[in-house]
């Protein structure tokens, strides 16, 4: 086992002088040279006057989904809807690295996630929608309107896999909403639920392994596997059509995870602490190979946090920083070890 701790950051506030300051920039720009060791680094694009990054997902594809919402302001600088939770206009863009593309211009959703069907076809969620409402919206790859989908309430996030089935994660509000008025139970309460592209529910959480579930566990896909960090016990739940399995989670509060087969690389969600280990999968158990972080406070919480295929994926601070199970096994190879 390897074991890597990179320095953490300081307030510069609480640095008493210049050579202070200098020392912490030498030492922060030293914790950038170790994660691009093994990870690519892009700077986001800014949004346009008016406009504010909401939301963002990774495509299947491996381009970055951006979801702008209006910030409150029309084009010409006069006030636009009240209240963060108001239906604004929002746009889609992507994003590969060096190129940002428009996709769709969407109106009336106040809460938008989006996703992309392995066939080309977009799906805008709305996470404030109720229970009986239609709160999927499917676009063709041009961004026409294409038709509407019952997913649920309370969504707080949605995955599109390869095989183009849809996987629907819900908040706590969500999992734990009473009966609907006709006595059903309502969709959210399967905790992650599994659709066809015409809304038909395939499965869910629940139904496979009943057990107490917090909603809003970030969602990660190795093809057309879901996992998820179970709750309150420490355990992965590998979800794959019909088939569930249970690991022992080996970290504390991971948030996303991605693998290659054999390998599982995980992420820490709280506290953030740009922290990251490799785990050898073996039989029901997941043995640790090597870690590496940064230190707590060393990086602002994420704004996404989410794994696909081999790549995990960090979006914060104006960066989109993506980490391979590859890269990273080489760089725990190949680097000298640490103490801590």
């Amino acid at each position: 086992m390897v074991t890597f701790i990179a320095p953490s950051r300081v307030n510069l506030a609480m640095l008493a002088n210049r050579a202070a300051i200098d020392q912490h920039r030498e030492r922060e720009g030293a914790i950038m040279q170790d994660m691009e060791a093994f990870a690519d680094v892009h700077a986001l694009p800014e949004p346009p006057h008016g406009w504010r990054d909401f939301s963002y997902s990774i495509l299947l594809d491996g381009r970055l989904a951006i979801v702008r919402q209006g910030s409150g302001l029309h084009d010409d600088g006069t006030a636009g809807p009240a209240g963060d939770n108001a239906p604004r206009s929002c746009r889609v863009h992507t994003f590969d690295g060096s190129r940002e593309d428009w996709a769709l211009d969407v109106r009336g959703i106040a809460f938008p996630f989006v996703s992309r069907l392995a066939d080309g076809r977009w799906l805008l969620v709305d996470g404030l929608a109720g229970h009986e409402a239609l709160s999927g919206h499917l676009f063709a790859a041009d961004g026409s309107p294409l038709s509407s989908l019952r997913l649920g309430a309370r969504i707080s996030n949605v995955l599109c896999a390869p095989d183009n089935s849809i996987w629907v994660n819900y908040s706590d509000e969500g999992v734990y909403a009473g009966r609907l008025a006709n006595g059903d139970w309502p969709l959210s309460t399967g905790g992650i639920v599994r659709f066809s592209p015409e809304g038909r529910v395939l499965g869910s959480l629940m139904d496979k392994i009943p057990m107490a579930w917090g909603g809003d566990n970030p969602m990660s896909l190795i093809g057309n596997e879901c996992w998820v960090h179970g709750y309150p016990k420490p355990q992965l739940v590998r979800m794959a059509g019909d088939d569930c399995e249970i690991f022992p989670c080996p970290v504390e509060n991971p948030g996303a995870l991605a693998g290659d087969g054999r390998f599982i690389l995980l992420a820490r969600r709280f506290p953030w602490e740009a922290s990251f280990s490799l785990h050898e999968r073996q039989g029901g158990q997941l043995a640790l190979v090597g870690e590496w972080s940064q230190g707590a406070g060393a990086i602002a919480q994420p704004r996404l946090l989410q794994g696909h295929g081999d790549l995990l994926h960090i979006v914060e601070g104006g960066r989109w920083i993506k980490v391979s199970t590859g890269a990273f096994r080489d760089f725990l190879a190949h680097s000298p070890r640490r103490a801590r």
